[in-house]
């Protein structure tokens, strides 16, 4: 597994130099299925798609990590921002729910302070 993800992160890199986000994207798809337990990927791979913005294609992505990750307060801080940032994009007033709904989930999740603090910061 490390040599196939180290090629697949190369992979990535190439694309992202040449803004081939999709691309990016997929290989990252590809790459939770080769270590299935590593958060990252999806958060990198949401993060690209909330770059474009492609909201739809980032909470999708947050939503394959929810049904892996259920009681991950790190996967529904994530979702939670980015149906925030949707909502603000639209003015959907399910999205201000479900970005509220998660935002909370995650607090409660949390079992530091410095977690807690992260998602008072709103860092992603």
């Amino acid at each position: 597994y490390p040599l196939a993800k180290r090629r697949l992160l190369d992979l990535v890199r190439f694309y992202r130099a040449r803004r081939e986000i999709d691309a990016a994207v997929r290989v990252y798809r590809k790459m939770t299925g080769v270590t299935p337990d590593d958060t990252s990927l999806y958060y990198q791979a949401a993060a690209l798609c909330m770059s474009k913005p492609d909201y739809d294609a980032a909470i999708g992505i947050l939503r394959d990590a929810l049904a892996r990750f259920p009681r991950d307060w790190a996967v529904h801080y994530r979702i939670g921002l980015a149906y925030s940032q949707r909502a603000a994009a639209d003015h959907s007033a399910e999205d201000k729910r479900l970005a509220a709904s998660h935002l909370e989930k995650a607090l409660g999740l949390c079992t530091s302070d410095t977690q807690r603090r992260s998602i008072r910061l709103g860092a992603w």
